[in-house]
């Protein structure tokens, strides 16, 4: 079973930005704190979702480009010095050596040529510039489609790997929507549950909320990939 990305975004958004965007809080603080020792730059975050990011990005001081190709999420993204536009990361929409620095938060695994978004994102920053990439790391049990180590597409896009980090927190899934639109997700790695119905995805995960005390315990990690553009 193969999730359309694009489609399921479009229809979840609501439900994304409210309920599943929130856990990832670890991967929002970091990329805020490391905005605070940027000089003040034009930033492009791409696959911004809802924007929370770019929004914390702006805060300090940023002029902020925040692009998704999910028109409901880039609606809800926009705000005060941050310009939101429907993109894909594929074709970003920029001259060469437009922006000082990319971030790209949780997207990579969601792209389906993450080398040519690679390129995308160090051919519009200037040249040495910050390029930063979160993806989730499988080794500790994130519950987003688990991403490869992007070393080699990273390299093939001209960009070259300075810092590495592992981020981790555990969070507690309450809503049971929540855990569901989670496993749609997820689905789409895990085929032995690729004819498992929504109908039957929403009483499991009643049963182990109830379980559990009114909720599940869940822990998430991410590798942080700091690069510089060749």
């Amino acid at each position: 079973m193969t999730i359309d990305y694009r489609r399921h975004f479009e229809e979840h958004a609501g439900h994304y930005s409210e309920q599943v965007a929130p856990l990832f809080a670890v991967t929002h603080r970091h990329l805020a704190s490391w905005a605070a020792g940027l000089p003040p730059t034009r930033v492009l975050d791409v696959a911004c979702g809802d924007g929370r990011v770019a929004a914390a990005i702006a805060e300090h001081g940023h002029e902020v480009i925040a692009c998704d190709r999910s028109a409901p999420l880039v609606h809800r993204a926009g705000r005060a010095r941050v310009h939101a536009l429907i993109a894909d990361a594929h074709a970003l929409p920029l001259r060469d050596g437009s922006v000082g620095a990319v971030v790209c938060n949780l997207g990579l695994q969601f792209f389906d040529q993450p080398v040519v978004a690679l390129r995308e994102m160090a051919r519009v920053v200037e040249r040495g510039k910050p390029v930063i990439i979160t993806i989730p790391d499988k080794s500790v049990g994130a519950v987003v489609p688990a991403a490869p180590p992007p070393t080699e597409a990273l390299a093939a896009a001209g960009l070259a790997i300075v810092a590495e980090q592992t981020l981790a927190e555990q969070v507690h899934l309450h809503d049971v929507s929540a855990i569901v639109a989670v496993w749609r997700v997820e689905l789409g790695t895990r085929h032995e549950l690729a004819e498992v119905s929504d109908e039957e995805l929403f009483d499991l995960a009643g049963v182990l909320v109830q379980r559990a005390g009114g909720g599940v315990g869940v822990s998430l990690g991410f590798r942080v990939y700091s690069c510089t553009a060749g």
